[in-house]
């Protein structure tokens, strides 16, 4: 079904390690900073994904309602 392509599609493209910036995110009383990097721990059985980041707080994202991407190396190696 959709949901479970959904899962697998994000467990297979964020998988542990892969690190992210977080661009927005609207619901959160105590949103994380737009733009701040963090790195994946897991993505869950529904598709969500664990991160810690790097101000030292983790927050689970929810694909569909939080705005993020992958980092590019170059904006790893503080070039981008």
């Amino acid at each position: 079904n959709d949901r479970d392509n959904m899962v697998q599609f994000y467990q297979q493209e964020y998988p542990s390690g892969t690190r992210i910036l977080l661009l927005h995110m609207d619901e959160d009383p105590q949103p994380i900073p737009d733009n701040t990097k963090g790195t994946v721990d897991h993505v869950d059985d529904v598709g969500q994904m664990h991160c810690i980041f790097d101000t030292s707080r983790s927050y689970t994202i929810v694909p569909g309602v939080d705005r993020f991407r992958k980092l590019t190396p170059q904006e790893e190696d503080g070039i981008g």
